[in-house]
């Protein structure tokens, strides 16, 4: 831990990108039956087993030394707006934080990537590979990122979830709906 006050400038999203959650008990005082104990709460990244307050402390200054800020608070309201899932605040900000240092808002993978960027940062999806496909059950057409796509082909036999039809429905890439056609394009 000492070492980390020494690079803290050298520090980058990477470093900080949370592998899981730790946690362990200590004693704080005590003996026998009289014991009291503690728990520390952590988080595990490349540079190590941080305490989540010392975690928080360094994400929050890489975001202010990147300059992304507004990316943060950006990412703090979707996730306020799309969060279905109670929560207390330390532990709110400490998912947005989470998903800033796996810098979600710029992988094509994320399930978001689409809704999020064309709301915060349309110039981003400029660049990304945008995709229509068709459920071959309702018709149904969904937007999706190429990696998108690339992954469920990999892992769910190119079955997408369709919550039109209730079932895990075969995709097929097709035209984008104001083109018109019959969108087996």
């Amino acid at each position: 831990m000492d070492n980390i006050g020494n690079t803290e400038h050298a520090l980058t999203f990477a470093d900080l990108r949370v592998h899981y959650y730790t946690g362990r008990s200590y004693l704080i005082s005590g003996e026998g039956r009289d014991k009291v104990f503690g728990y520390r709460h952590g988080v595990m990244t490349d540079i190590g087993d941080l305490p989540e307050a010392e975690w928080t402390r360094l994400a929050k200054q890489l975001i202010r030394q990147s300059g992304e800020q507004e990316l943060y608070q950006q990412l703090f309201a979707w996730e306020r707006e799309q969060s279905h899932w109670e929560q207390s605040p330390s532990q709110f900000e400490l998912d947005v934080l989470s998903l800033h240092m796996a810098r979600l808002p710029d992988n094509p993978a994320w399930c978001d990537f689409i809704p999020f960027n064309r709301k915060y940062r349309p110039e981003v999806l400029c660049k990304a590979e945008i995709l229509w496909v068709k459920c071959s059950g309702c018709g149904k057409r969904h937007e999706m990122t190429g990696t998108q796509l690339k992954n469920i082909r990999d892992r769910s036999n190119g079955k997408l979830y369709c919550r039109k039809c209730g079932d895990w429905m075969p995709v097929h890439p097709c035209a984008h709906p104001k083109e018109g056609g019959d969108g087996n394009g």
